[in-house]
């Protein structure tokens, strides 16, 4: 059964309230770690595979 955040607000908002602040708060926290744990390892793997790139044409020629 689903119910809205907001009912549960009015019903309970001092706890409620400062229970999702904390939720919200640790949810752009991870999306933000992950986000940029995400283009940290797309860059590292870009610069490795130009790297190896260089390596093999200075092999090959």
């Amino acid at each position: 059964m689903y119910i809205s955040t907001c009912t549960i607000e009015l019903l309970f908002p001092p706890l409620f309230s400062s229970f999702f602040i904390i939720v919200k708060i640790k949810v752009v926290f991870i999306f933000i770690t992950v986000c940029l744990t995400l283009s940290i390892i797309r860059t590292t793997k870009r610069s490795y595979e130009f790297y190896l790139s260089l390596l093999c044409k200075g092999v090959v020629s």
